[in-house]
């Protein structure tokens, strides 16, 4: 891995590539702790298993979803009426049509035992209520809360922090029984230097559902090698822990979509610079442009008197058979963006072949985190990559 020579220019140019504060939530990013509301939102229906907050985001009109936090605490809350998620109930028809659709059975060798169809198929029976899990506030903080990065003080060295100017971080998830994403393996560099200062298979404090293999690359086996070898870290917040050894306040996380990363980790930083982010803008400019040039095009040819309006063509029977069509104007090639995942970007970029195993053995944390850093390396070198002429 190569390195990087930290000097005062280069973090000022790294700087320039920080989102700013008000562009954060923006792209995804969460800025402050989730209210009461937020957590209570998080619950999951008992029956069709969706999170409170997919059914409130169906509703259109209407006063809107309220649950108060003594609700949530109490036992027997009342259940919410789908109606308050999908408006004005339907017309009543021959067949029941139910808001909350599931299978009241359970899975057993591949099939549902309520209905004795096989797991793939669509819920046999439903309700019309949804009814949020009996969770209190307090667990739900526990789960859900985010907390900022830590402020630094003078004695951070006497406990054992070893702060960088900069790092790059990636991490993969699995999925929950409950169906909620869980950190599984957290991965962080040294910007300059390189030096892996996290790379660990983490252990989430919920039953684990699956290990999305072919994406996140973490297997079972490598979740019983990490106990065995006593290097896992348990849970989002020994993540957080291990990571805030090495990164402070002030210190810039550098990442690709790396608001996924934190909020897998439960943690709040703003401090943050996004390959992903930094390329969006590119093509946003870059389309502004060739939306302007097409425009400016249009307006010329129309004060030339050389603008014919775009017609379609038609298929032509009988006696125009033979009728030429005029076609409309040249207009200028719209240029697709392109994808914009770290693997096609580091491949345009970089000349550099990435998450090979994907969909089969999966990703590789560290190997992610480091194509970030050379991704984020690569735009500092070249400032004017915003240009047309350099795609």
């Amino acid at each position: 891995m190569n390195m990087v020579a930290q000097s005062e220019t280069y973090m000022m140019q790294l700087q320039l590539l920080m989102e700013p504060p008000g562009d954060l939530r923006r792209h995804g990013f969460i800025t402050a702790p989730l209210t009461d509301e937020e957590l209570l939102l998080k619950r999951r229906c008992l029956g069709c298993n969706k999170a409170m907050s997919q059914l409130r985001g169906r509703e259109r009109t209407g006063p809107g979803l309220s649950i108060s936090a003594h609700a949530a605490n109490v036992a027997g809350a009342p259940q919410i009426s789908a109606s308050e998620f999908n408006g004005p109930a339907e017309k009543a028809a021959t067949a029941p049509k139910f808001k909350c659709r599931f299978h009241p059975g359970k899975v057993e060798y591949k099939y549902w035992t309520c209905c004795d169809q096989h797991c793939t198929a669509d819920p046999c029976s439903g309700s019309d209520f949804h009814n949020p899990r009996d969770e209190s506030l307090m667990e739900l903080t526990r789960r859900h809360q985010l907390h900022f990065t830590p402020i630094v003080h003078q004695d951070s060295l006497t406990r054992g922090q070893d702060l960088r100017a900069a790092v790059a971080l990636d991490c993969e998830m699995g999925t929950a029984q409950s169906g909620d994403t869980e950190l599984i393996k957290v991965s962080l560099i040294d910007y300059f230097t390189g030096e892996v200062l996290v790379n660990n298979i983490v252990e989430p404090d919920v039953p684990l559902r699956h290990l999305n293999t072919k994406y996140s690359g973490v297997t079972w086996g490598h979740m019983r090698e990490a106990q065995r070898r006593r290097t896992i870290l348990k849970a989002t917040t020994g993540a957080r822990y291990a990571v805030w050894r090495f990164v402070g306040e002030q210190t810039i996380v550098v990442g690709h979509g790396v608001h996924n990363d934190l909020r897998s980790m439960k943690w709040i930083h703003e401090r943050v610079v996004d390959s992903f982010v930094i390329e969006f803008n590119i093509k946003r400019i870059r389309e502004e442009k060739e939306r302007i040039a097409e425009e400016e095009a249009i307006a010329k040819a129309k004060a030339d008197g050389t603008y014919v309006e775009p017609v379609k063509e038609t298929p032509v029977s009988g006696e125009g058979a033979n009728r030429v069509v005029v076609p409309p104007v040249h207009k200028p090639r719209k240029r697709k963006g392109g994808d914009l995942s770290l693997k096609t970007l580091v491949d345009k970029r970089l000349g550099r072949k990435i998450q090979l195993g994907e969909g089969t053995t999966g990703h590789d944390s560290l190997e992610d985190a480091i194509a970030a850093r050379d991704l984020v390396h690569w735009h500092i070198n070249n400032p004017g990559a915003n240009n047309s002429d350099a795609e």
